[in-house]
């Protein structure tokens, strides 16, 4: 017997996408699936777009207030019938074989949170992300997940009981997807299919153009400050790497000040180097000239 996977897709006034969103989803090869919808007090047709859907997978719920995408997911994810979560967006795109992959992977690794690739459209534009090795060795991978975020929530399968353990954070305005892998690499074995099996819209009121990089970063690094194991030089000097990589262009002195002290703990010459064209501005200067 198949296992039941459960799609979660929060929606907000997205009467012109959800469906193609939804269909994506039922048209999968891998069809022993439930979509919940969970509404966040759209303002226009979103429910009577789901609701024209003649499917009984389809299932639709709406929250008492506007609360978020976080609190949609979470509220999803409870609701859920599945062994296995999945996590659609209202206005992407799911290549018909995605659950197929992904599952076949899950089972074939033994992974408990998995990833994939994806295409990030914008406008005529399409570019490939999200293709990532993952090492075995779960500091080394919460060190290269903290360095480099190649987690977007539409690619994320795993299995129902990790979220015993995590949950998508509602103050966490933007990346919430980076902060929830963060949280299950402390758990749980983490992967990533090397296949690109989605297709991400940039819309114009989407959360990446409405809520400034720079502060958004800093919040989901500085959270994480507290999964840093004392003694650990490696998870330490990434830590610090990575919050100087944030404060260059914006902050310099404080991104000179961290990369050197992630030099001493683990020395590396292109990190001192970053050092000082960050302590002496020089960073600042190229970074907000290519911005």
């Amino acid at each position: 017997m198949k296992e039941l996977v459960s799609v979660v897709i929060p929606a907000y006034n997205r009467e012109n996408t959800i469906i193609r969103a939804i269909n994506s989803v039922l048209n999968q090869t891998y069809s022993d699936l439930e979509v919940i919808v969970v509404d966040d007090c759209s303002t226009d047709n979103t429910k009577e777009a789901v609701l024209s859907i003649c499917d009984s997978r389809v299932k639709y719920h709406r929250l008492d207030c506007n609360s978020g995408a976080c609190v949609a997911r979470n509220t999803g994810v409870a609701l859920a019938n599945g062994e296995i979560i999945a996590f659609q967006d209202s206005d992407d795109f799911w290549h018909e074989n995605k659950l197929e992959r992904q599952l076949a992977y899950i089972k074939k690794e033994n992974y408990d949170f998995i990833t994939c690739g994806f295409y990030r459209i914008i406008g005529d534009e399409r570019y490939a992300i999200g293709i990532k090795e993952c090492p075995e060795d779960s500091v080394q991978l919460w060190c290269e997940l903290l360095n480099y975020n190649w987690v977007s929530t539409q690619t994320i399968v795993c299995k129902k009981a990790c979220f015993e353990k995590i949950s998508f954070d509602p103050i966490i305005k933007r990346f919430q997807d980076w902060d929830l892998a963060l949280q299950a690499a402390n758990y749980f074995k983490i992967g990533c299919l090397n296949e690109c099996l989605v297709d991400v819209y940039l819309q114009e009121n989407s959360v990446t153009k409405t809520v400034k990089n720079y502060e958004a970063m800093l919040a989901v690094i500085e959270k994480h400050k507290v999964d840093v194991k004392v003694g650990n030089n490696l998870m330490q000097a990434q830590y610090m790497k990575s919050l100087a990589d944030v404060h260059r262009g914006k902050e310099g002195m404080k991104a000179g000040c961290e990369y050197f002290r992630s030099f001493v703990l683990k020395p590396n010459y292109k990190i001192l180097i970053l050092s000082l064209l960050s302590t002496f501005g020089i960073m600042r200067f190229y970074t907000n000239r290519h911005e």
